[in-house]
């Protein structure tokens, strides 16, 4: 049975532990800090934070943070979108589970404040479908202190409509004029999909999937797909209905395209012992 134990954040700047030998720059201590550093908030795994800001706290240059962060990217502990300033720890819910509804919907305040952005997207998603889990108690919660994520070209007066026809719909399945067909989540599905053609056929396809899984299942996997997704061409990404009846949601991903493309990929040098981009290497290494 796993164990856990309580950090208040506030050791970072604590004046007894800033008096302690500060460790070298390196992921495992950087890992630590993105779980536990002043930063996050009482959303598991979702908070707004910037490079610079998180590499001056550690008292590390920003070449050196970034090599660190790399790390960890890669590994898929962790993903970043560098713009927005958003940290998001998709596996952090299942360790940090809220202990009601009421705490779920205390997230109001600073799921609003952190950017909107596809890493917010997919923190959604993931976020969902495991509340969903947690019973209708929770999942309803989430609904309101969490705005889904919705299309930027919909003009205001229709992302309005659409959330206060969604609060209304107390039914599980919801009629799709758009399909012709009873779907259970599968608007949230379609809107994350980076090409939309052939909605008619998805709506279909989508149905078939939910009788071989469940909703929350499609949109978490789904989710993990996504930055891979969005990093191809469009004409390389998948026909929605073709991902959906090859039960693609179960895949892993295909691997770190979209999420470390801004960090320099590092590998240790047999020659002098440093890490080097290797991209970049030094001459004097490479004989």
């Amino acid at each position: 049975m796993a164990r856990y134990r309580k950090i208040d954040v506030r050791v970072w700047i604590d004046t007894k532990f800033l008096q302690l030998s500060a460790p070298s720059p390196c992921a495992q201590t950087l890992w630590f800090y993105l779980l536990t550093n002043p930063d996050t908030v009482n959303i598991p795994g979702l908070y707004r934070a910037g490079e610079a800001a998180m590499a001056e706290a550690l008292g590390w240059p920003l070449k050196a943070f970034r090599e660190a962060f790399a790390e960890v990217l890669r590994q898929g502990m962790a993903k970043f979108d560098a713009e927005a300033r958003v940290v998001w720890i998709p596996k952090a819910i299942k360790f940090n589970q809220p202990e009601s509804p009421n705490v779920v919907k205390s997230w109001r305040v600073p799921w609003d404040e952190i950017a909107d952005c596809a890493l917010k997207d997919e923190a959604w998603l993931i976020l969902k479908a495991f509340l969903e889990g947690l019973g209708k108690a929770f999942a309803e919660a989430f609904g309101k202190a969490c705005r889904k994520p919705l299309p930027k070209a919909m003009a205001n007066q229709e992302q309005e409509q659409e959330q206060e026809q969604e609060q209304e719909t107390t039914t599980p399945f919801i009629a799709s004029k758009a399909t012709g067909v009873e779907l259970n989540g599968f608007q949230e599905w379609w809107e994350t999909w980076p090409r939309k053609m052939a909605k008619k056929e998805a709506g279909i396809a989508y149905k078939s999937a939910l009788k071989r899984d469940t909703a929350a299942n499609i949109l978490a996997g789904t989710s993990r797909q996504l930055p891979a997704l969005r990093a191809r061409p469009i004409d390389k990404v998948p026909y929605p209905a073709t991902f959906l009846n090859g039960d693609r949601w179960k895949d892993e991903p295909e691997g770190d395209q979209d999420p470390y493309a801004l960090f320099p990929r590092v590998s240790a040098c047999a020659a002098c012992g440093r890490a080097h981009d290797v991209k970049a290497w030094p001459k004097e290494c490479q004989a």
